[in-house]
């Protein structure tokens, strides 16, 4: 099983592990990287490939804009409308299909 992904940014590549990578967000053609060093980073790939990359691996498309790491969520709050609060205490809204 992998362990890391490579990405690249604007002026590199980086090495990411799997297991740091907290959530992607998607952001028209680019995709944000959100780790839980708190560190982010843009990329210029639709987060429908990133998916594709990610495929089989513990991570799910939560929303149209959201995948996230299934290792990294806390609870579902399900009062109003449906929420991911994942290991930080970062809340992404979940879709009512993906729910």
């Amino acid at each position: 099983m992998r362990k890391s992904i490579v990405i690249k940014t604007e002026d590199k590549y980086k090495r990411v592990l799997l297991s740091d990578i907290l959530f992607c967000k998607a952001d028209g053609a680019y995709t944000w990287f959100h780790l839980k060093s708190e560190e982010t980073f843009l990329t210029s790939t639709l987060l429908k490939d990133v998916e594709a990359e990610l495929l089989g691996i513990n991570f799910y498309r939560v929303s149209r804009k959201f995948l996230v790491n299934l290792d990294h969520c806390y609870e579902i709050l399900t009062r109003g409308s449906y929420q991911l609060v994942l290991s930080d205490g970062t809340k992404l809204p979940i879709s009512r299909s993906r729910y």
